[in-house]
């Protein structure tokens, strides 16, 4: 019997996750993060009454969302086109931050497929934006070869082809992440 309740207790636990990550945040007027987003940026932890139950960007927060929050778009964009790697790629390499937290989440988000070429309002990738030596040249060393149809939607970005009455909308919003 009491197997039954931990077993319950705990799935009960994965749907709050499941719910909380599908949650978009305000985090000031107009910038509307995942719950991804959130427990990545680096000026989360800034936040008093934070710091008091949890250290931010965390990978272990990270895992969970990932590992029991339904269907995550590891891809998803703010309105200012920050990725969660260029969240990341804002942390400074210093005393505040453990930088192997930060590579291991790095690490992950490039396992778990997130797009290295998606570039923000200032026309930056996550390695253009990166704060840190450090953090440049581990996301750097991180870096997958680009796919043909990642390089393929640049172009037709770049280009500023009118594309869109000729594809569908998953390849339109392909197409915008880059």
């Amino acid at each position: 019997m009491v197997q039954i309740k931990s077993e319950l207790k705990i799935q009960k636990f994965y749907d709050v996750i499941y719910k909380l990550n599908q949650l978009k945040i305000n985090v000031v007027e107009n910038i509307t993060f995942s719950v991804l987003h959130f427990a990545v940026y680096p000026f989360t932890a800034e936040d008093p009454t934070l710091k008091e139950y949890c250290r931010l960007p965390s990978l272990a927060v990270v895992k969970l969302l990932l590992d029991y929050g339904g269907q995550v778009n590891v891809n998803y964009i703010d309105p200012s086109r920050h990725s969660i790697l260029h969240l990341i790629s804002e942390t400074k390499d210093d005393e505040n931050n453990n930088i192997y937290e930060i590579v291991s989440i790095i690490r992950l988000l490039n396992e778990v497929g997130c797009h290295w070429d998606v570039r923000n309002e200032e026309d930056q990738t996550p390695v253009e934006c990166a704060q840190s030596d450090r953090i440049r040249s581990f996301m750097k060393s991180q870096m997958k070869v680009l796919s043909s149809k990642c390089t393929t939607a640049r172009l037709i970005k770049i280009s500023k082809l009118n594309y869109k009455p000729y594809f569908s909308a998953t390849l339109h919003r392909f197409i915008e992440l880059h």
